[in-house]
């Protein structure tokens, strides 16, 4: 492996390991390496310091290092000299990460990282994660546990599982068992304890982060603990199993707020609870890691409203999964199948739920973003449909209010918003239509409902007649014919079978004595017709 930088001036690199022009020598294990004082203070902050220091390093000409490798140090050395270095091994660029960040040279540290990330592997995952969390380094321990979180079930059964720091695995039992068997995450950290006798003492601390209301006591038992370990670990597992079954239930109220304790795991702004103008968003990919969205304690809720940040260029899809314990998950809201666009208002059956992860979908590479966030446990009635899962609207939803646009018309060809034509009840809308035979009117609602009703109210001048198709779609592809009517005007109650509805297409056929229909105003719902003074 080779890695490389901007290009230090020819000279520098020549140089490298030269002796003739050298005014002082390091020495790393009793190997010899001559040095120019101008090149190191030039392109490391660490000799710099010493250099300038007034200790007795700045003034001699030969200075001794103990806290690295001959190998290391010279990678580093060369580094320094001519911007680029060799690397023999992952071990061997694990050291000089540990040296760059040492020695504080920050684009070395940034050049070891990506290409750790590169060659990562289940081999050697855990190496890499105990030296980020070591480090500190943010960026390479989450990169790490989301590739342990994806091959989790590999990595445990390496030998290198047996190797990880007491901290590297505190933090892979808390961000990168999602979704794993506890049984699974129970044996590999059993054979971890097993395997690292000298950490007894701090036992209790791992077993604090594993699903306790899953392992039965026999299975307690079998932890290599000292006898005042032992309480400890029944007095946790009651504890969990008490916390499991206290909850909170707060109607009517947004719980996904910091005075909770809210927070985000991971998929965008850490502060995006505490800040505006913040965004949860997650990287388009395959496996789907999401976005995970920690509420601080357990709370009864069956609805959740997103906004989403539309791209007009993309389509996207999502699902929603929720868990009380990061272990056990269930699907609740699964919109895979169906376009969607601004705001979400989704409910579903009560769970009782402490953790939640929201999967976007759409062309790979693609960032799915999410700008509004609130859960919550709502007392208003709604009807969820057991087969598809979609709302079962009984009030209008194609308004401005609601998030309706129209995507295509005669005389706007893109998106606008639903213009309200009723000052007494804004909710209602009503925009222009094409001319006859050129074109058709497209609305889009905001998310699939399950629609069974729509009324129209047509241009009711005297002797104006009209007549229309009207085609009903979930992704803009596939059309499918619903109504039709011929040679009438005013309003119009339209009744077709249930199904799902994103797009809404009216297609008029005939006007008399216009060409064209002049304006309509349009409304769709399910079951129960939504009666209003514009009628």
């Amino acid at each position: 492996m080779s890695i490389g930088t901007g290009c230090p001036a020819k000279e520098n690199r020549d140089l490298f390991l030269n002796e003739r022009p050298s005014d002082v020598t390091i020495v790393v294990e009793g190997a010899e390496f001559p040095a120019h004082r101008n090149i190191l203070v030039q392109r490391c902050e660490y000799f710099k310091t010493m250099f300038e220091s007034g200790m007795i390093e700045s003034t001699s000409n030969r200075i001794e290092i103990h806290e690295t490798s001959v190998e290391c140090f010279k990678s580093v050395l060369e580094w320094i000299y001519t911007g680029t270095v060799q690397f023999t091994s992952v071990d061997h660029v694990l050291e000089a990460l540990r040296l760059a960040q040492v020695y504080n040279i920050t684009e070395l540290v940034n050049l070891t990282v990506d290409c750790l990330k590169h060659e990562c592997t289940v081999g050697n995952v855990c190496y890499i994660v105990n030296e980020a969390v070591l480090l500190s380094l943010n960026a390479l321990t989450a990169f790490s546990l989301g590739f342990i979180c994806k091959r989790f079930s590999e990595i445990i059964k390496r030998k290198s599982f047996k190797m990880l720091s007491l901290d590297a695995l505190g933090e892979i039992l808390m961000y990168a068992v999602i979704g794993t068997p506890p049984d699974v995450v129970f044996h590999a950290v059993l054979y971890w304890m097993k395997t690292n006798p000298s950490k007894y003492e701090d036992f209790p601390d791992i077993v604090k982060l594993l699903p306790l209301k899953f392992i039965s006591i026999k299975k307690l038992k079998a932890f290599p603990t000292t006898n005042r370990h032992t309480n400890v670990l029944f007095d946790l597992a009651r504890e969990h199993r008490e916390k499991m079954d206290d909850y909170t239930q707060m109607p009517n109220e947004n719980i996904a707020l910091p005075k909770f304790g809210i927070k985000v795991i991971s998929g965008g702004e850490t502060s995006f609870f505490e800040k505006d103008n913040a965004i949860l968003k997650h990287k388009i990919e395959l496996p789907q890691e999401g976005i995970l969205i920690d509420l601080g304690h357990c709370f009864m809720i069956n609805s959740i409203k997103m906004q989403l940040v539309d791209n007009a260029k993309l389509n996207y899809f999502f699902w929603i999964s929720v868990s009380s314990d990061n272990y056990e998950w269930t699907r609740v809201v699964d919109y895979s199948e169906y376009i969607y666009r601004g705001l979400q208002e989704l409910y579903f059956e009560p769970q009782l739920v402490r953790y939640i992860r929201i999967c976007g979908s759409a062309p790979i590479n693609q960032t799915f973003k999410i700008s509004r966030f609130e859960a919550l446990y709502t007392m208003k009635p709604f009807e969820i449909d057991a087969e598809t899962g979609l709302l079962i609207p009984s009030t209008n939803v194609a308004s401005l209010k609601k998030g309706a646009v129209v995507i295509k018309d005669n005389f706007k060809f893109q998106q606008t918003p639903l213009a309200s034509t009723s000052d007494k009840d804004p909710s209602y809308i009503g925009y222009m239509v094409h001319n006859l035979g050129n074109g058709e009117i497209i609305l889009q609602l905001p998310q699939a409902y399950l629609l069974d009703t729509m009324t129209l109210l047509l241009h009711n001048k005297k002797n104006h007649v009209f007549s229309y198709i009207i085609d009903v779609s979930v992704d803009k592809m596939y059309w499918n014919q619903v109504f039709w009517e011929f040679e009438v005007t005013g309003k119009r109650d339209i009744s077709f079978d249930s199904q799902p509805v994103v797009f809404v297409k009216i297609t008029s056929i005939y006007c008399s004595p216009d060409f064209y229909i002049n304006r309509v105003y349009f409304e769709c719902f399910a079951k129960t017709l939504l009666e209003t003074e514009i009628f």
